[in-house]
């Protein structure tokens, strides 16, 4: 939250709260951070500004502890949009920020919303019957967000769609162990209490190939955005479905290691 005096510079105010948004997905969003470097220059503010809603949205979901305090948390959101779009933000640095890119970029208020709309049925913490059902979470929810994203650069919307919908799935396959804690599985007809079985270890790599069999092509005329977004799934595909355990572990030289590709990538796709 900020304040804004009757006195504020509009102009600063603006620049305050993007660059609160590039803190926000620099720490909790990194892989996204990186992605938006493969975009063009001039829709990359913008793209961090999309990618810091959607940062605030999860991050509800992660840190409540209770249903009824998420919900609460999720309606103040549905609210902010509204003065968004309604010309009046309120003082919350990412709808400000939202509000400044409005004139420039194709934003759907109800696209946004479905964002918020399937993070909040999540909070039910209602197990999932079949890899339909994660893969309708993983398309409201990055799928969501890659298809307005791929408004921002001029490309194709059900790419984005797509690789926005298994981006999300591959990050909920490498949070397991994170949301176990949190009283939450994603793994389709797995109950939090058998996440550590056989059974469960069995879903699981059954669900890394599903995933993988949705991964849509790539062509060799695709944005450069698309490619890293794809190169960065197909990698993390192939390392979970190298492990033995469902459980990830990010370790240090391995988050450094493969930052650094991402890196080499997205330079060599200038």
């Amino acid at each position: 939250m900020i304040q804004i005096s009757s006195q504020s510079d509009p102009i600063n105010v603006i620049k305050e709260a993007q660059e609160y948004c590039v803190g926000l997905v620099k720490n909790f969003d990194p892989d996204r951070y990186l992605i938006t470097l493969a975009a063009p220059k001039n829709t990359q503010a913008a793209l961090i500004v999309l990618f810091a809603f959607n940062v605030e949205i999860e991050r509800i979901l992660n840190t409540v502890s209770e249903e009824t305090l998420g919900r609460i948390k999720l309606q103040w959101w549905r609210e902010g949009l509204e003065s968004v779009f309604n010309g009046k933000p309120r003082k919350h640095m990412v709808l400000i920020a939202l509000k400044s890119i409005l004139d420039k970029f194709p934003i759907c208020h109800s696209t946004l919303e479905e964002i918020i709309d399937a993070q909040e049925q999540a909070l039910e913490k209602q197990g999932l019957k079949s890899f339909h059902q994660l893969y309708n979470h993983g398309q409201r929810t990055g799928g969501n967000l890659f298809k307005l994203s791929a408004g921002f650069i001029k490309c194709n919307a059900q790419l984005g769609l797509e690789l926005g919908t298994i981006f999300a799935l591959v990050q909920l396959m490498k949070s397991i162990k994170v949301d176990q804690l949190k009283g939450r599985c994603y793994l389709p007809s797995i109950q939090l209490n058998e996440i550590e079985s056989a059974k469960a270890v069995n879903v699981y790599k059954t669900t890394l190939n599903e995933i993988l069999k949705c991964l849509p092509k790539i062509s060799s005329d695709s944005s450069s955005f698309s490619k890293i977004c794809y190169w960065i799934v197909s990698y993390d595909l192939r390392f979970l479905n190298e492990k033995q355990s469902i459980f990830y572990e990010d370790r240090e030289w391995h988050l450094g290691w493969r930052k650094c590709l991402i890196a080499m990538r997205i330079f060599a796709l200038r």
